[in-house]
Formats: structure tokens, sequence, C-alpha cells
């Protein structure tokens, strides 16, 4: 549609613009609990990730960042095992938002001299950060987005100090979301 309209392109994620327009999250991060030790994100092509990673580590560096994605979609780990991008066969999950084959590139040469682990959760760990944010803070989170939750509550990581756990998007499809919030414990 782009081409066909003259229009220009911006990738989801591996762009400039993208990258700094999602670093403004790290610089409220810093903002709001300024003795943040470390930071979860949750990771599909690495925008996200990326931008938070570029304010964080120009500010404070001492702040662990964490990807964390979908054991079906784990890319990120793929690209830290390598020491590059690994496009995944396929991906799959109900974190619908970060099923990417792989990390950017741009995005990528961002990641790379910051971000060192990459954490990946179950779709059933998935769905209980879903039910619980509900549930506990009245927070209505697509599954891409609770993956943050789903690595702290099922003990994937352990941060001594303050721990931020962005939790993005609201974007659910009602079914999948009434599905998850009333499954049974």
């Amino acid at each position: 549609m782009a081409a066909a309209e003259g229009l220009n392109f911006v990738p989801p994620f591996d762009h400039p613009d993208v990258i700094a327009g999602q670093a403004t999250c790290g610089l409220e991060i810093l903002e709001d609990v300024p003795d943040v030790e470390t930071i979860l994100v949750p990771t599909g092509g690495g925008g996200l990730l990326a931008g938070i990673a570029a304010a964080v580590s120009a500010l404070k560096p001492s702040v662990r960042l964490i990807g964390v994605e979908p054991e079906g979609a784990a890319k990120l780990s793929a690209a830290l095992a390598h020491g590059k991008p690994v496009a995944l066969e396929r991906t799959e999950s109900l974190a619908d938002g970060l099923l990417t084959q792989a990390i950017g590139n741009l995005t990528w040469q961002v990641i790379r001299p910051v971000v060192r682990e990459a954490v990946r959760v179950t779709e059933v760990e998935i769905g209980l950060a879903v039910r619980h944010l509900y549930r506990q803070a009245q927070v209505v989170v697509e599954p891409s987005g609770a993956v943050t939750t789903a690595a702290l509550l099922a003990g994937r990581v352990r941060g001594e100090g303050s721990v931020v756990a962005v939790a993005t998007g609201g974007n659910v499809d009602p079914a999948l979301f009434d599905r998850l919030v009333h499954a049974s414990a």
C-alpha cells in the first residue's frame, strides 16, 4: 500500500524513529523508579527493548536489562546464542505481538552491547500472568505485554532491589481474554 500510494513505510520495530520513540519508556522508568536495578521488557522484533536499552544504558548503565519472550518465539535467545539475529523457522504463541521470526538488524545493533539475558516463558505462564494482572491489579494486558509478569511469577528472574516489569498493550481478543482470566486456578 505504501508503494502504491507513494507513502513512506516505517517498520514496526527496526527503524531509528521507532527506537527513539520507545526510548521514552526507558526515560519514564528512570524518572519514576530512579533506584531501578532490573528492567524486564517484552521482546518481539526488539524495538521496545532497543529503545529502553539506549536510554537506560546512557543514563544508568548499571541497570540489568532482560528481554522476555515466549518459548515458541525465542528469537532474542537465538540471537544472543549466535551473536547475530537468527531467523526462526516458525514462531507460535498466544503472545501474538511477539511473533516476529528474528530480532531486527538495527535493533540488534542497539541491544547487543547492552542486553545479556533473554528469558523464555511458557504459554501457561503467560495465561496466568494475564489473569494475575487483571485479578490483582485490575489491568487489562494482552498476552504479549504480560510475558514480563509471567517471568516474575514463574520465578524465572530473581532481582535484587527494584525490578520493573514493562507490561504493554491492551489489544487482546475479548474471547481469549475472557478465557484466560476466568480459567480455573
